[in-house]
């Protein structure tokens, strides 16, 4: 569940406020993971920033983080998409020292328009949200951070959408997810009036993505040459897929089996959003 409101947002209404799952029942499931030989977690949810908050012993994600740190055989942790401000208020001096947390966050944003947010309750300006990607670019080694926009809110007007996609040019995300708003019955925005037509959202939707390939293809191209850790998860044919530490997504050709394994290795090249590259070491 979630306690935030969204004027878009079905789901307070849907599933009510936000139920922690209990700390030790999550550490304990890890723990069990990493006897079972699993190397990897990810940390999901509806609204992850709040989580502990509804509980006795108010423990929150960057507690239970710090508790994951400790589990032997977990080489990476993952979180799910997550709110920018939970990265103020000093956080990041914790958040640094995670070993084991991946330097991959899919940031929400949603608008680069403050009227825009103003309009959908979300409680923090383009500002806030500029001021976390630059800590968090700053403070930790090569981190790939991505985001959700939603185009054709009601209200939004050609400036407000032009505010977003300036922000969006000079803040140079790694991906962008582009959406069309679409009303959700029973949610504050349903009712909004100057809602924008069809026709614009598509328009203003193939702006944003034209502007997010471009920067995720000059994010991507500075890898090559590079030598990279990357955990392999899938083969077929001789073909293998695999996920750096900051979630690129490497292809290379190998006669072995390598799934499961963490292998150094060198980026040749660019197909598409897939980095190429030769296994160095097996």
């Amino acid at each position: 569940g979630c306690n935030r409101f969204c004027s878009y947002c079905i789901i307070p209404y849907a599933r009510g406020g936000i139920s922690s799952k209990n700390p030790e029942s999550i550490l304990s499931e890890i723990r069990k993971l990493s006897e079972e030989g699993f190397t990897e977690v990810i940390l999901s949810g509806i609204h992850i920033a709040s989580y502990g908050h509804d509980l006795p012993e108010k423990k929150d994600l960057l507690d239970l983080l710090e508790e994951i740190e400790e589990i032997d055989g977990i080489q990476r942790v993952r979180i799910g998409s997550i709110e920018p401000m939970f990265f103020k208020d000093g956080r990041m001096d914790r958040i640094v020292r995670l070993k084991k947390l991946c330097p991959h966050f899919h940031l929400s944003l949603q608008s680069g328009s403050l009227a825009t947010l103003k309009r959908m309750n979300r409680r923090y300006s383009p500002e806030d949200f500029s001021e976390v990607v630059e800590d968090i670019r700053k403070r930790l080694h090569d981190p790939s951070i991505t985001t959700d926009v939603i185009v054709g809110f009601p209200g939004e007007t050609a400036d407000e959408f032009q505010e977003t996609y300036d922000f969006l040019e000079r803040i140079k995300l790694n991906k962008v997810h582009t959406f069309k708003y679409s009303p959700r019955k029973g949610t504050p925005a349903y009712l909004m009036k100057d809602q924008v037509s069809g026709t614009e959202k598509n328009r203003r939707s193939s702006l944003i993505m034209m502007q997010s390939d471009v920067h995720e293809k000059e994010f991507l191209e500075k890898y090559k040459g590079q030598i990279l850790e990357v955990l392999y998860e899938e083969g077929r044919e001789g073909v293998h897929t695999g996920y750096t530490r900051n979630y690129l997504k490497v292809r290379v050709i190998s006669g072995e089996n390598i799934q499961g394994m963490y292998l150094k290795t060198r980026i040749l090249g660019l197909e598409d959003t897939d980095l190429l590259g030769e296994v160095l070491d097996q």
